[in-house]
This record gives C-alpha cells, sequence and structure tokens, in this order.
C-alpha cells in the first residue's frame, strides 16, 4: 500500500521516478518497483522517501506493516492507543488513496 502513497505524492509534486530516485539513492527501477507492489523497501529508504515527499514517515512505516516493536507492544498493551494511531495514520494518508484503499490499509493496521 506504501507504494501507491508515494507515488500519488511523487505525481502531485510534480517530481519524475527517476528524480526521485537520484534524491533518495536507489535506482529507477527499485522506485518503480516499489510503486507497482512489486518489492519493498528497508525502513531507512522509506524514510528518505518520506523526507523527500514530505510524507509522515510514520505513517508510511505503518501502512508497510513496519511498526517499531515498542510501539507495537504498546499498541498490544494500550487499546486507547492502538485506537489513536490507527486513526492517525488514516487521517495522514486519506488524500492519497480511495476509500477502498483506506478500508484495506484499516484491516492491515495492527488491532488490539
Amino acid at each position: 500500500m506504501s507504494g501507491k502513497i508515494i507515488r500519488n505524492a511523487r505525481l502531485d509534486q510534480g517530481i519524475q521516478s527517476s528524480e526521485l530516485a537520484k534524491l533518495v539513492g536507489v535506482s529507477p527501477a527499485t522506485i518503480s518497483l516499489l510503486e507497482s507492489g512489486r518489492t519493498d523497501v528497508g525502513p531507512k529508504t522509506l524514510k528518505r522517501i518520506a523526507d523527500v515527499l514530505r510524507l509522515d514517515y510514520e505513517a508510511l512505516l505503518a501502512v508497510s506493516g513496519m511498526i517499531p516493536p515498542g510501539l507495537r507492544d504498546l499498541m498490544r498493551n494500550e487499546p486507547i492507543f492502538s485506537k489513536l494511531i490507527h486513526r492517525l495514520t488514516l487521517c495522514q494518508i486519506r488524500g492519497y488513496l480511495s476509500d477502498d484503499h483506506l478500508v484495506g490499509i484499516s484491516r492491515l493496521l495492527p488491532k488490539v
């Protein structure tokens, strides 16, 4: 799901995929594969992409399934935090995805 968010944000900002690749320090093929959902990138690369596109890094981590262990534990032990993070993440990415995609992402986010 993060690939679709990244692609939409990149297009909204008028950035070519080759330019994003250069700014992030990866190959254009990596950006293409990421945006099409055929590959994932690590947290460091995701952070660089978030910085370049001015996206919320934590929201990208969440939709990519890369929630830090400490936060995952907190969400399991404190249901109110899980609900809050779930709502915040969906609010932050709402402008980049259709309602159908948001429903799909909400199913991927951790539940207590």
